[in-house]
């Protein structure tokens, strides 16, 4: 059945990751909360690949939102969180950058990925499981 990730906001600017599940698409479950990612994760981004989730989230650490990675057999239990870099214009704990990922498999071992933030553009293509972007593969549009 479809699900859906969200961000979920108590009132005191902290966010959790919800999922939902729909058996039409139309009537929505209450979200249960994810399991295994930190504190303050927000506007997850989920894909799936070679029998997995894959997810892309916004962590807030140290001051600064944060892209981060994780992976997940059911889509509710994360693991190996990894945080790739701080996001541009992230200062604000009240407001998570909302990135998007765009995932394409090539040759079956790289996948290539956009992330699109809200100012400036930021394309990057990196190897799937890369623990740390190459600086020849990062332009600025």
């Amino acid at each position: 059945s479809p699900r859906m990730w969200m961000s979920v906001r108590d009132g005191a600017d902290s966010f959790s990751i919800g999922v939902s599940a729909s058996p039409d698409g139309d009537v929505w479950s209450d979200p249960v909360f994810a399991t295994g990612l930190p504190a303050d994760t927000a506007s997850p981004v989920i894909s799936w690949y070679n029998g997995r989730y894959v997810g892309w989230f916004s962590v807030w650490q140290d001051d600064a939102w944060w892209l981060a990675r994780a992976e997940s057999v059911d889509g509710l239990d994360w693991h190996d969180l990894e945080l790739v870099e701080a996001l541009p214009g992230g200062s604000s704990k009240a407001a998570p950058p909302r990135t998007a990922i765009l995932t394409q498999v090539r040759g079956g071992f790289e996948v290539d990925h956009l992330l699109v933030l809200e100012e400036p553009v930021l394309e990057r293509r990196q190897r799937f499981g890369a623990r740390s972007p190459r600086s020849e593969d990062h332009r600025e549009a």
